[in-house]
């Protein structure tokens, strides 16, 4: 029978930092997949607005600067789409700049010596 002393692959009910950055390096494989299994299943048009951000430097990642690196005539064309990644995907957030949602929980990133508002990459280091 599993218990958590031996899920954890120690005798104690805690687990150390070390054990968790351990277990999410052996994990990463999974993750970078699930992350790109997402965005593979993204509409063609919210796809192209992930990578139309991602394009840019991070200051310049307002609607209208993606939507012209989209090729859109007006920046009001990729309004809904925005609105979709956000609210609904949630894989971005809308402000002045617009940012990608970092992984992982706030208590954790600020641990690691990261800014709440810093963009991670899947590992959890600053972008």
């Amino acid at each position: 029978m599993r218990t958590a002393a031996n899920w954890y692959a120690s005798a104690v009910n805690t687990i150390t930092e070390d054990q968790v950055l351990t277990g999410w390096e052996a994990a990463v494989p999974e993750a970078v997949a699930h992350v790109e299994r997402i965005l593979e299943r993204l509409p063609a048009r919210e796809r192209a607005f992930v990578g139309a951000m991602a394009a840019l430097p991070k200051p310049e990642r307002t609607l209208t600067c993606i939507a012209r690196e989209m090729g859109l005539a007006k920046h009001t064309d990729a309004g809904p789409t925005s609105q979709r990644l956000d609210a609904v995907r949630r894989i971005i957030t809308r402000g002045k700049p617009y940012t990608f949602r970092p992984p992982g929980r706030r208590g954790v990133r600020r641990r690691a010596g990261l800014d709440v508002d810093d963009e991670v990459d899947i590992l959890g280091r600053a972008c």
